[in-house]
């Protein structure tokens, strides 16, 4: 029988090295839900579903910042071993699809794709194109040596018709999404990305030290009860 503690020390090395994550976590429009105690239910179902998946990173995204912003401060507050994106999720005036993350003002829609990557990384972000057709793979790869380009690719979510990192430059890096609407998707999806750490540091998104050298809460009192979020 697995003992947590050799679980732990599995969860040491993916911690240094490879992190999982899903960066495509869609929570509703401010239009649909703008109550403060509602959203941090839901992100504390999020977060805690999280958990069980093992995700070492996650991406709370919508079209505006605050359902991420609570997730971030919920797992800071509880000692959550997971590192929260808060994003928006925004579209070009050429119907371009990206998540935009590490910003600390929402950007309005559809402007110029070109100038959401630029503005973006002015401000310290990270942007990810999202649904992009082989159209757009073909332009993006054009532009992938720009200080300004995007910094990755969502390859697949449970939407698309197909995978599609076909001729897609590898200097991009590759994310696969669940795009869970609600915390039982996010439950049953299988899909994460693993992504090195050192990704995550030199892209100035999450500092050396950023979980590392601990056995996660949940590993390390496997007698935890329910309801600790």
């Amino acid at each position: 029988m697995t003992s947590w503690l050799k679980i732990a020390s599995e969860k040491f090395a993916l911690r240094k090295g490879l992190l999982r994550s899903d960066i495509h976590v869609a929570v509703p429009s401010k239009n649909v839900i703008a109550d403060d105690l509602q959203l941090e239910n839901l992100m504390k179902s999020f977060l805690q579903v999280a958990t069980i998946r093992g995700l070492d990173i996650i991406g709370i995204v919508s079209d505006w910042l605050r359902p991420g912003q609570i997730a971030q401060n919920i797992a800071k507050q509880k000692n959550i071993d997971i590192f929260v994106l808060a994003g928006q999720e925004i579209i070009s005036k050429q119907g371009l699809g990206m998540l935009v993350f590490n910003v600390q003002q929402e950007l309005p829609q559809r402007l110029d794709y070109i100038d959401y990557f630029k503005q973006i990384h002015q401000m310290g972000g990270m942007v990810i194109v999202i649904r992009p057709s082989r159209r757009w793979v073909q332009k993006l790869n054009k532009i992938v040596n720009e200080e300004w380009a995007p910094d990755g690719i969502e390859v697949y979510n449970p939407h698309f018709s197909e995978y599609i990192d076909i001729d897609a430059d590898p200097k991009y890096e590759f994310f696969m999404s669940s795009k869970a609407t609600k915390p039982l998707e996010l439950l049953e999806s299988k899909i994460n990305t693993q992504n090195h750490r050192s990704w995550w540091v030199d892209l100035g998104i999450m500092s050396p030290d950023t979980g590392e050298n601990y056995v996660p809460g949940y590993l390390a009192d496997p007698y935890r009860q329910k309801g600790a979020f």
